[in-house]
């Protein structure tokens, strides 16, 4: 192989290696700005828990305050309340079940 035959084609692989690199390049700057908006998204992330967690200490710190004998009454009316809510869910259910059974009886005898 002559001179210039070694030469036209080292010059060729040195193409090829140079379009090899600036792909890696690019691929390796995408990487960076998509890692860079990862972070970005983590610290407003971070920031919001940040304000959340002020304002969760802030009321700890309000119900702190707050005398035992208003606690418990408070509790009782949510535990009363809840109660209410679970008889009214059973019964809405239990109805719920009533009605499709109904309705599935009215429909075979009309042959739906």
């Amino acid at each position: 192989m002559s001179y210039e035959e070694r030469m036209a084609k080292l010059t060729d692989s040195l193409i090829e290696a140079s379009v090899e690199v600036d792909h890696i390049l690019e691929e390796m700057m995408e990487v960076g700005h998509q890692r860079k908006a990862a972070i970005t998204r983590l610290e407003q992330q971070l920031e919001t828990l940040s304000k959340r967690e002020k304002d969760i200490q802030q009321r700890v710190e309000t119900l702190e305050k707050v005398p035992l004998p208003a606690v418990e009454y408070f509790a009782g009316m949510v535990e009363r309340s809840e109660k209410r809510s679970a008889w009214r869910d059973y019964a809405l259910f239990g109805l719920g079940v009533l009605v499709s059974t109904v309705i599935t009886i009215i429909l075979k005898l009309f042959g739906f």
